[in-house]
């Protein structure tokens, strides 16, 4: 997943944070912030979604391979 903090082009205020799924099927979503704390929220709200998914790889169990184990004692 790679997000991005995109400052608004029509000078409306409203800043968004686009998450686009590369490893699937490049899904694209889109939540817009509107109002004096726009960009901070945006930006609050991105890093938020970059440190959960650090923390589900980080800490997630490692898969058990049964391959390492096949043949052994056979």
């Amino acid at each position: 997943m790679i997000y991005e903090v995109v400052e608004p082009k029509d000078g409306h205020g409203d800043w968004r944070v686009e998450t686009i799924d590369y490893d699937g099927d490049g899904e694209k979503h889109v939540l817009t912030f509107s109002g004096p704390n726009a960009e901070g929220d945006a930006r609050q709200y991105a890093r938020h979604l970059i440190f959960a998914q650090l923390r589900a790889v980080l800490f997630s169990p490692a898969p058990r391979s049964t391959s390492l184990h096949a043949g052994v004692g056979a």
